[in-house]
């Protein structure tokens, strides 16, 4: 009869190098998680995953009929320059609000069966990859339609993506494991999106913004990462160096401290449910 090892939690000494082997052992649930939610999300809709699209669209389409005659003498082909901005923004917003709203389901399931629970945030960037490549149609549309330059620059896309997603899931890590101890965490990061949707350069150039207020872009990861992959797209030229080193460091630290605060506090999230 072969001895079943015995799982002891308490003698972990790397614990975040344990975490990111059990994800490798445990990567068809965070398939089949993807899959759910985004059959979940599109449930009972009548365009289905075509929201993913429309949604998108018409927040372009408010936002050039409001400011293209204020910013279109500046920003040429201004649908492509406030898309390409919201589909950065929203790859944030959603992929951070979801990480906590998976976690907070899968508690329930981690109080009954062990999980990784780290495959619940994980969920989130995997959903917010899919919705990411379906919105990159109606980009490319528009781009056609207003006759943007395509240049071999479009080939650098995937590395400022990648900082994207790895920015986003550190903050998710964070987000998550703070929501199940403060239920008002969701409402107030919510708050802090809108906020942060404003001090980032999606429908404006960053030149208008004054000399002295000039830090708050320098501080601003999403605005970094925004020059990263707009400039591929709207430009076709590769991004300034200074952005791209910047969104690196900024992607790095917060999964490192992301994934540090969500490994160290994992064992407690089953008492949660």
């Amino acid at each position: 009869m072969t001895a079943v090892p015995f799982y002891d939690s308490a003698a972990q000494r790397h614990p975040m190098l344990e975490g990111v082997l059990e994800l490798g052992r445990y990567r068809d649930l965070l398939w089949m998680l993807v899959a759910l939610s985004l059959t979940v999300r599109y449930k009972r809709s009548l365009l289905g995953l075509g929201w993913t699209l429309v949604n998108p669209l018409l927040h372009m389409l408010v936002l050039t009929l409001a400011f293209a005659t204020l910013f279109g003498d500046q920003l040429p082909r201004y649908p492509v320059y406030v898309l390409t901005g919201l589909l950065v923004f929203d790859f944030f917003s959603q992929t951070t609000t979801f990480a906590m709203n998976q976690l907070s389901w899968g508690t329930s399931l981690l109080g009954r069966v062990y999980v990784p629970a780290a495959v619940f945030p994980l969920s989130a960037v995997g959903t917010s990859l899919v919705n990411l490549v379906v919105t990159l149609v109606p980009l490319a549309l528009i781009m056609a339609w207003v006759a943007n330059p395509v240049g071999w620059a479009l080939l650098f896309l995937p590395l400022p993506v990648l900082l994207l997603a790895m920015l986003s899931l550190g903050f998710g890590f964070v987000l998550a494991t703070m929501a199940l101890s403060f239920n008002d965490i969701t409402n107030m990061w919510g708050v802090l999106l809108r906020a942060w949707y404003f001090l980032t350069p999606i429908m404006y150039p960053p030149g208008i913004i004054p000399q002295r207020l000039q830090w708050l872009l320098d501080l601003n990861p999403l605005h970094h990462l925004l020059v990263c992959i707009r400039e591929p797209i709207y430009s076709g030229t590769l991004p300034p160096p200074h952005h791209l080193a910047t969104s690196a460091v900024w992607a790095v630290f917060s999964l490192l401290l992301g994934w540090w605060y969500f490994s160290a506090r994992r064992f407690e999230f089953a008492l949660q449910a």
